[in-house]
């Protein structure tokens, strides 16, 4: 697919972009929201500091960008976002719609690992503007993250802090090789959240494989913005910065310069996605705690369906259906639209429906034929969908 990368200088919409590439998909624009005013703004959704650094990026990646400032605030803070013409998320919409004016796109790339907030919103503008979104991070184990990131060359320095354990003095301008060790203690002494998604730290990406140019900081200021004894605010304000060459081919596409990394890795396909992982309890194993039903259902003798493991656990009713497929000579959106049906059916012979899902994967072979499942997909889930 032809994606833009909603970008905020951090080390999560830059690796996400990297999967991205590393999965086939032409990265054709960047999209940046930014601070009009100030350096650091209060935003549920957006990462405002060090918003001049990423004017840099389009000369660094050679891809064209995008920016819009951020007009708009929280006004909707609920988990299902509602359209409100004064919000923040609107101005995402407003940024989005103005670049397919101009390029021709049909997904968004954006680095979502564990906020629902921000997931449901991008999902909502993404719906409304017929696109895809793409978050690769979605739910990843976050200590495997921030090592993967560091094995693959994601340069990027820790520029604000804001929790226990981290000092603005003595931990901005470190990178994440540097700082990994001190999170990962912070992580055993004080829950901190290794990749910052609980707003611990922010980050800012000097360099990455997809870069011809690395970005070099010439000068900065510490801004303490919170001079609390135990969890002290800050965060780096950059005054110089410059573009560095890195001697690549400029002709290179983005995929080329990926030739040398192993993004995809075949423990994506693992058992990991399994129920037991996902509803690990912290109570011992008896071996009564799932049921297992294996089942297979001939509908209309031509679609064939195989629920290979519809498993649940007795104590909250939490379904896994996996291995459902369907083997039909008919068209692709009538295959997806059986298939799904199908699931909704199982889902309401045990008294749940599509609204009680909250994680699907769907495997597909051609992402040239997504958007025909994608335009069925979408009717079955029209609000609130799960991340899938």
């Amino acid at each position: 697919m032809r994606v833009v990368a909603l970008i905020s200088g951090g080390k999560d919409s830059c690796f996400n972009m990297m999967h991205c590439v590393a999965h086939g998909h032409e990265i054709v624009a960047l999209a940046h929201l930014k601070s009009s005013l100030v350096d650091e703004m209060d935003s549920y959704m957006y990462q405002t500091v060090g918003h001049n650094v990423v004017e840099l990026y389009s000369e660094a990646l050679g891809v064209p960008l995008f920016q819009q400032s951020i007009l708009g605030s929280a006004v909707c803070q609920s988990s299902i976002y509602k359209i409100d013409k004064h919000d923040e998320v609107e101005d995402m919409y407003q940024l989005l719609n103005m670049i397919q004016n101009s390029i021709d796109y049909d997904g968004v790339s954006s680095g979502a690992i564990l906020s629902n907030y921000q997931r449901v919103r991008v999902e909502n503008v993404c719906s409304r503007l017929n696109k895809q979104s793409l978050t690769f991070l979605w739910q990843k184990d976050q200590v495997e993250l921030l090592q993967d990131m560091i094995n693959n060359s994601v340069n990027a320095i820790i520029i604000k802090v804001a929790a226990l354990g981290l000092e603005p003095k003595k931990h901005l301008g470190k990178n994440l090789f540097e700082m990994q060790d001190h999170l990962l203690k912070m992580k055993e002494a004080y829950q901190l959240n290794v990749c910052g998604e609980g707003g611990e730290y922010e980050t800012m990406t000097l360099d990455c494989p997809l870069f011809l140019k690395r970005i070099v900081i010439d000068e900065t200021k510490i801004i303490i913005h919170s001079d609390d004894a135990f969890a002290p605010v800050g965060y780096l304000s950059f005054k110089k910065m410059h573009l560095e060459d890195k001697g690549m081919d400029s002709n290179l596409s983005l995929f080329s310069r990926l030739k040398s990394i192993d993004l995809i890795s075949q423990k994506d396909f693992k058992s990991k996605f399994c129920l037991k992982k996902l509803f690990k309890s912290s109570h011992k194993n008896d071996g009564n705690t799932f049921l297992h039903k294996r089942q297979n259902v001939l509908v209309n003798d031509l679609v064939a369906y195989d629920a290979r493991c519809l498993e649940w656990k007795k104590n909250d009713n939490t379904f896994c259906i996996s291995g459902l497929t369907c083997k039909n000579d008919g068209s692709l959106e009538l295959n997806t639209h059986t298939t799904l049906s199908k699931f909704k059916m199982l889902l309401q012979e045990n008294g749940l429906s599509l609204q009680d899902v909250f994680l699907i994967y769907l495997y597909v072979s051609d992402m040239g034929e997504f958007a025909k499942i994608n335009s069925v997909y979408k009717t079955f889930f029209v609000s609130e969908p799960p991340a899938s």
